[in-house]
């Protein structure tokens, strides 16, 4: 039984062992004289595996006995390198615990086997996957444990052809707070074919269940690694949404493919070939981010001969000491200095002699590491080794500029309403911004009137004419006229891709943020011409933005004839005879600076939506456009403002008559009704819509008082419009649907509340009277018109008061004791 337990534990233990330590790789192959072909690798294992040295690189150890078989699957020998899969090592962190290393060897195919696929794998049998097969046990993707290992490649000798090279990194560290990860994989084709990368997922790159003794895993380690992770084909991108990720380790297979335009490859897409790259990427949880970089001086391509000596010292930047500045070489001739300290940065240098056989692109990748364990980025230096360059060869290209002489505005340049768009024009093709970027419009102390969104097609669009400009709505009427401002396009709002002299995609060129400035065309004023009988007023159709003509009226705004019409494209012109639309004629006296002078007074206003419908003759909006028109006529000639008294031959008498005062009309500053508003101030200015308090006090308190009607007029009603009164109350009941009966304590008094409004058609002022017909009465009196009006039942509306039910339908009448009382107040507006 001890024997069994002991057995038991060990071959756990061996399971667990086994079951954590391949970190993934990458495989490519290219032809050799004589029909041989070279198969390269790089393989990336777990350094420091349960104690065992079988991955420990050192530089004393600079070759290891490696792991796993590599077969030919369609070949009678199966086993074609003949012993395990060793390395020469390149690479290793003590403190992430990985060693890469790389190895070749050349191979020589089978008579008449032009095509056939390499696997490298764990078992020496095509498919047979074990324990040992798996990949590590705690993977947070492909179902975790049981996702055997497995690197295909496919040769095809019938075309002339080499495959992708790639030596990405053995793992990619990443810190959550740091955000989401966007990483090129560092890919050449000696045969400059087109590259596209794909995540792994036909039936050969996804190797069966591990089984072993019967038992078998459960996933398969096929497609997309992570939701919402994303890999671009055919730039090699691949993006990870790591803020969404779940600390841990996830495994990363991707498959590389080769295309060449007009040559159609025996592989089932048309691929020339194709090879595997796998690999580890862990997310860690540090609850903040720290900025890890290499500065904006590194230079990421190098142009080198064979033979001629290079260096390169990788500065890196960090707010805390860095640990480890890691760097991941192509082969053991790249010789690589210990880390020094500076001043405000670490580095290491980097040297490299090579030599003719060493023509075409290598990769160096590297990174850092804090002493707290943050991660930067993943950077990659590439080197480019050819014998000649052309002239010119690695000058960065040329990016796009801005001409402002040629966008609009110009510099210093004056904007009108009638200019149809804004524009900028570039030296290149317009390429629109894949984030928001911004033109800005600001005034002269700075602040940002306006913003517009170049990455928004709805918000700026190509010239159909002309594929270097950009336009916009012309934002005039947004502005201030007669005002300086600045247009400050952000850095960026175009750009052009970027491919180096390496041939590796580098950062964008983008525009360069530029300033200029310009100022918009002062707004006209309207104008009035004055003539001996008659007036004509023109008015800037900006000055009105463009509002319909027909909502510009005289006073009297019933008659069509005292409306604007079009006049040209810039005018509206509005025209009336001084006995006309409302025109108020008043004589200048004698000892005035121009005494007999006829002063004719007309206003032009706009007509607001009524409130309650069309049929409504008040309005609670604001008004846009007042002018006030005057024309002065010297010795009234021309015009003669005629009247006479009627004499009936009687000799006039004067009659007197005395009155007592019953009850009066206040108005309150607030709903507390504790400040009245002094009666000389009257009319009061009030904003339109602001709710107004009232009072109605009987001086008999031993009254009872009750409101019959309300209803408001204009003060000045002009000649010849149809203006009725606006009703607030009747019968009792309010109509108005803003008013409110306000609680009152006294049975002589009654309190309401309305919001402001003004008539649409009006006089000279918009003054407004309301005026109220009360009833006083003996308290008590079961008879009396009080009794009567307090026990109607009114329509209920949605923001006023009910006056106690329901209105009757027959007319009430009057005790012979009730005293029927007229007040009045009046309002006028701000």
């Amino acid at each position: 039984m001890l024997r069994l337990t002991i057995f038991t534990a060990v071959l756990a233990l061996l399971i667990t062992i086994e079951a954590k330590h391949f970190r993934g790789g990458s495989f490519s192959w290219k032809p050799r004289a004589g029909g041989k072909v070279k198969i390269s690798w790089k393989v990336n294992w777990m350094r420091n595996y349960e104690g065992m040295q079988k991955f420990l690189c050192t530089d004393e150890r600079p070759h290891v006995e490696g792991e796993g078989q590599l077969l030919c699957m369609e070949c009678q020998n199966k086993l074609i390198y003949g012993k395990q899969v060793d390395l020469n090592c390149t690479s290793w962190s003590e403190e992430e615990n990985w060693t890469s290393g790389i190895g070749s060897f050349l191979y020589t195919p089978e008579p008449g086997m032009e095509r056939f696929t390499l696997s490298y794998q764990e078992s020496e049998l095509p498919n047979e996957f074990n324990f040992n097969s798996q990949w590590m046990s705690t993977l947070k993707n492909y179902g975790g444990a049981g996702n055997a290992w497995r690197m295909v490649s496919v040769v095809d000798l019938s075309i002339p052809n080499s495959s992708p090279k790639t030596t990405h990194p053995a793992m990619i560290s990443v810190v959550k707070e740091c955000g989401d990860v966007s990483i090129y994989v560092p890919v050449s084709d000696q045969d400059d074919d087109k590259i596209r990368c794909r995540w792994s997922t036909k039936p050969e790159e996804c190797p069966d269940v591990a089984c072993s003794r019967g038992r078998c895993g459960r996933n398969k380690l096929c497609g997309v690694p992570v939701e919402n992770s994303l890999l671009e084909a055919n730039r090699c991108r691949y993006t990870f949404p790591v803020t969404e990720m779940e600390a841990g380790w996830y495994a990363v297979p991707i498959t590389i493919e080769d295309f060449r335009p007009g040559v159609t490859g025996s592989l089932d897409n048309g691929a020339l070939s194709r090879v595997p790259l796998q690999f580890l990427l862990r997310v860690e949880s540090k609850g903040e981010c720290r900025v890890l970089d290499f500065g904006d001086d590194l230079q990421r391509c190098h142009l080198l001969r064979p033979n001629e000596p290079w260096s390169y010292e990788i500065k890196a930047y960090s707010e805390a000491e860095l640990k480890v500045l890691v760097i991941e070489r192509p082969s053991s001739a790249f010789k690589i200095g210990k880390l020094t300290k500076h001043e405000d940065y670490q580095s290491r240098t980097v040297s490299w002699t090579p030599t003719e056989n060493d023509l075409g692109k290598h990769f160096l990748l590297f990174h850092s590491v804090d002493t707290d364990g943050f991660y930067s980025s993943y950077e990659t230096l590439t080197l480019l080794v050819k014998n000649k360059f052309p002239p010119g060869f690695g000058d960065p290209p040329a990016g796009p500029n801005i001409i402002k002489e040629q966008s609009f505005p110009t510099p210093m340049s004056t904007v009108e309403d009638q200019d149809e768009y804004f524009s900028i024009k570039f030296d290149l093709p317009f390429v629109r911004p894949e984030k928001p970027t911004y033109i800005n419009i600001n005034d002269l102390r700075g602040e940002v009137v306006l913003k517009i969104d170049v990455s928004d097609e709805s918000q700026v669009e190509v010239d159909p004419k002309d594929n270097t400009r950009i336009r916009f709505p012309n934002p005039y009427m947004k502005l201030n006229p007669g005002d300086m401002y600045t247009l400050e396009p952000e850095a960026g709002i175009s750009f052009v891709e970027c491919m180096d002299a390496c041939g590796m995609e580098c950062p964008p060129i983008v525009t360069p943020k530029m300033k200029w400035l310009f100022r918009t065309m002062t707004i006209p004023v309207p104008s009035v011409d004055c003539g001996p009988s008659s007036l004509i007023v023109y008015i800037p159709k900006l000055y009105v933005n463009n509002m319909n003509p027909n909502s510009l009226r005289f006073i009297d705004a019933w008659d069509k004839k005292c409306r604007a019409t079009n006049h040209n494209a810039t005018h509206y012109i509005m025209t009336t005879d001084f006995d006309e639309c409302g025109t108020r004629a008043r004589e200048l006296p004698a000892k005035s600076p121009k005494p007999k002078f006829l002063v004719f007074k007309n206003k032009v206003r706009d007509a607001p939506k009524p409130y309650g419908g069309k049929k409504s003759q008040i309005t609670r909006d604001q008004r846009k456009i007042r002018i006030n028109v005057e024309c002065e006529v010297k010795n009234g000639l021309g015009y003669y403002d005629v009247s006479f008294t009627p004499n009936d031959t009687r000799k006039g008498i004067t009659v007197t008559g005395k009155s007592e005062l019953k009850a009066m009309m206040k108005m309150y500053k607030g709903d507390d009704y504790r400040n009245e508003i002094n009666k000389k101030k009257l009319p009061l200015p009030v904003k339109m819509n602001k709710r107004l308090y009232f009072s109605i006090e009987g001086l008999n308190k031993n009254k009872e008082l009750q409101i019959e009607h309300c209803f408001a007029v204009p003060r000045n009603k002009p000649p010849g419009c149809k203006v009725n009164p606006h009703v607030l109350i009747e019968d009792g009941c309010p109509v108005d649907r803003t008013l409110q009966m306000e609680t009152s304590s006294s049975q002589s008094d009654k309190k309401f509340s309305v919001r402001s409004f003004a008539f649409l058609y009006y006089g000279l002022s918009e003054d407004v009277f309301i005026r109220c017909k009360t009833v006083v009465c003996d308290p008590g009196n079961g008879g009396s018109k009080c009794t009567k009006l307090s026990s109607k039942q009114c329509p209920q509306y949605a923001d006023s008061q009910s006056i106690r039910g329901r209105r009757e339908v027959e007319e009430a009448g009057y005790d012979f004791t009730d005293e029927v009382v007229d007040v009045m107040i009046g309002v006028g507006e701000e």
